[in-house]
């Protein structure tokens, strides 16, 4: 009977030896599972933060190239205005301003700060007041008084704010 033990033994040992092997291979694959997941999440975190960085890339450079054109049409209406009160040619000064400063609520909205909006906003609807009350059928139309004075320093003053304002916030 101690042989039959013994050989029962042996056999619990090699059975618990097997089990221990394949439980170990489990655990080994498990672990080099996780370790590819923990790898794949890594990858996927860095691929989304290089997307984030391409988009914010992207949207700064629409914002720059945005202020770039707002600066150019309030650049021509600043130059435009500056001259006309130096010289007698007003009608063909005016005649060269641009007929509105063109970007959209929508643009302002998604590409500017809060301060810029405010000024550029103000300036486009100073600016479009203006072309209401001198032009008529996108001819100049008015007459040389305090208030005509008056509105064009306006508009230029606002105009030079714009530019300030997006110098300043690069």
């Amino acid at each position: 009977m101690e042989i039959a033990h013994l050989v029962v033994s042996i056999c619990g040992v090699i059975v618990t030896g097997v089990f221990s092997y394949f439980i170990w291979q489990a655990n080994k694959q498990s672990a080099n599972a996780a370790e590819g997941a923990t790898r794949a999440a890594e990858e996927s975190a860095s691929i989304s933060k290089m997307m984030l960085e391409m988009q914010e890339e992207q949207k700064q450079n629409i914002r720059q190239q945005l202020k770039r054109d707002v600066i150019k049409q309030i650049n021509a209406i600043e130059r435009n205005l500056s001259n006309m009160l130096s010289t007698q040619k007003y009608s063909e000064i005016m005649s060269r301003l641009p007929e509105e400063i063109n970007i959209t609520n929508l643009e302002l909205a998604n590409y500017f700060l809060e301060e810029e909006i405010a000024i550029i906003y103000k300036t486009r609807s100073t600016y479009e007041t203006y072309r209401n009350d001198y032009f008529k059928n996108d001819i100049p139309s008015f007459s040389m008084d305090e208030k005509f004075i008056h509105d064009n320093k306006t508009v230029l003053e606002l105009t030079r704010d714009v530019i300030i304002a997006l110098t300043i916030h690069g």
